[in-house]
């Protein structure tokens, strides 16, 4: 006999049909499917403000990178060599 399979998302909607049922209490509701309570306010959460779409995994990727090179610094033009201006003539200048 093959092992069922339950993919996150089901376990989710699972999660919150059962909270919607009013028959688990959030530390039962923790218990049953093995995660912790603070994972089952941010389900319940999610569900609350974005229904369904809002249990999807989330990117967690950063949002701002402090130490990124700024966009005007990369605008630079890569062609041209690096001219000091020791190099220079005075009627360069």
């Amino acid at each position: 006999m093959p092992w069922k399979v339950i993919n996150q998302m089901d376990l989710k909607i699972q999660l919150v049909h059962d909270w919607d049922e009013g028959y688990f209490s959030i530390s039962a509701l923790s218990q049953k499917y093995g995660i912790s309570r603070p994972t089952v306010y941010k389900w319940l959460k999610r569900y609350k403000h974005s229904g369904i779409g809002g249990l999807k995994e989330e990117s967690r990727a950063p949002k701002h990178c402090p130490n990124r090179t700024p966009l005007y610094r990369n605008d630079y033009n890569h062609d041209r060599p690096h001219e000091s201006l020791h190099d220079q003539t005075p009627s360069d200048c």
